[in-house]
């Protein structure tokens, strides 16, 4: 690139659409009355690469993702102009370790266990790169303004794991992907009640995904038993909304005990590809091993350090207890199996009092 200063003279300049060196400008220049040699300056810069010059004009910035939403999420569907759907397929989750039911749209997962979720959308059109944001959240109305958080003793689990944020930790629905993955982002404020957690996937095309829950929806402490729904959006990097669907969820340690259950409430047939009694018969080898610990035991009285601490290590053994009286409900194995249940509901009983003696306490 050239820079000069010279007087206008009426020197005809040379040609330069036919390509100039620098020779033949500084003769030029130098013919011109009043000019020096000291006024030329001539200044070599490399080309510019081409790669910073598309950055230029199309700018990528990677740590750009959509802030976590405030307040309960819209939870209608919406195809939009990008025809958005999240799909489960159905016809081969009875292979796996996930269920689901197309009638109830509702799907029946065990905890710690990935099930795949497919995304589509016309990426023709979309204005740049996508990303899926997966919020659960309580499918009661009456339950709608809380928002879903782990209980005490899974996220106490995730805490003492290094390099993971609050928000993280607190996430129920986490990416099948490891930790620390950088298209992955968990949102959510835990100091804000009105921020809303969720986990954030970048995809620069439709795309499968895949997640696991982390607690049980019989967890006391977390979701107690209230139904939950995920919620899937197609956003920007600004987190605008393109398109939403949502899709109930269970997770338990028998789906296939409770799509059946849940679809004969609802007054459907069951399927006809089930054989119940085939493959529930695996089931009472591992009932039967269990109840050999079945007596009941009297804990002594000892002391515990913190309030908080106590009432997890009863949420804890409640937790279990009840795990243990729905498999032996399930089963029926033996007329021994009544006392056990009995049993289960007198501890049961017992512990839950006790539970809320101790929140009664704190308050």
């Amino acid at each position: 690139m050239f820079k000069c200063e010279f007087p206008d003279e009426g020197v005809v300049p040379p040609n330069f659409d036919e390509g100039v060196d620098s020779d033949v400008l500084i003769t030029y220049l130098r013919d011109l009355d009043g000019f020096t040699g000291s006024q030329i300056e001539i200044c070599h810069e490399p080309p510019m690469d081409v790669n910073n010059l598309i950055q230029l004009v199309n700018p990528v910035d990677t740590n750009l993702v959509p802030t976590s939403p405030q307040g309960p999420p819209a939870r209608t569907n919406l195809e939009g102009v990008f025809k958005f759907k999240a799909e489960i397929d159905s016809t081969h989750t009875r292979k796996k370790k996930y269920l689901y039911s197309h009638r109830l749209n509702r799907i029946y997962v065990d905890v710690n266990v990935n099930f795949s979720v497919g995304f589509t959308w016309d990426a023709s059109l979309f204005p740049g790169e996508a990303y899926i944001r997966a919020t659960t959240v309580f499918s009661d109305v009456t339950q709608a303004e809380k928002r879903v958080e782990r209980c005490y003793q899974h996220s106490h689990e995730t805490a003492n794991s290094p390099g993971k944020s609050r928000a993280t930790i607190m996430n129920v629905l986490h990416s099948a992907r490891e930790h620390g993955s950088p298209d992955v982002h968990y949102c959510g404020n835990p100091e804000q009640p009105d921020s809303w957690y969720s986990v954030l996937v970048r995809t620069p095309r439709p795309t499968q995904l895949a997640y696991v829950f982390l607690c049980k929806s019989s967890c006391s402490s977390g979701i107690n038993r209230r139904p939950i729904e995920i919620i899937f959006t197609l956003e920007d990097f600004k987190g605008e909304i393109y398109g939403r669907q949502v899709v109930g969820a269970r997770v338990c340690s028998c789906p296939r005990r409770d799509i059946d259950r849940d679809e004969c409430v609802e007054g459907l047939p069951k399927n006809k590809r089930l054989a119940p009694q085939q493959e529930t018969r695996p089931k009472k080898v591992k009932t039967e091993a269990v109840e050999k610990d079945d007596g009941v035991i009297k804990l002594p009285a000892i002391g515990v350090v913190g309030r908080r601490t106590a009432i997890l290590g009863l949420e804890v053994m409640l937790n279990m207890m009840e795990e243990k009286r729905e498999g032996l409900v399930a089963n029926r194995l033996s007329t021994d199996t009544t006392s056990v249940i009995h049993n289960l509901d007198k501890s049961i009983a017992n512990l839950k009092k006790h539970i809320n003696q101790l929140k009664g306490q704190q308050q």
